[in-house]
């Protein structure tokens, strides 16, 4: 670099490519996260009000319901009967 704080043009090309190479693949990586689920976030803030609140859900809900939550958080089988 010279002293008036000027870069050479040599020195600008190359960073300038460098980070045009940084810029397309962080693009790239938005793009593919993007096109999995357009609704990701609507996904993710339901599974965390989901999760948040589930005593409630739990306790409301009814035999074959309870079943699938508890299934999905024990590995365990676990057998069910109304008494």
């Amino acid at each position: 670099m010279t002293r008036d704080k000027e870069i050479p043009p040599a020195e600008y090309k190359e960073i300038k490519l460098e980070y045009e190479g940084e810029t397309t693949k962080l693009e790239q990586k938005i793009d593919e996260g993007t096109t999995l689920d357009p609704d990701l976030k609507e996904h993710i803030s339901f599974c965390c009000e989901l999760v948040e609140n589930l005593p409630n859900y739990y306790v409301a809900a009814d035999l074959t319901v309870k079943q699938q939550i508890l299934g999905s958080i024990l590995s365990e089988k676990l057998v069910f009967s109304e008494s």
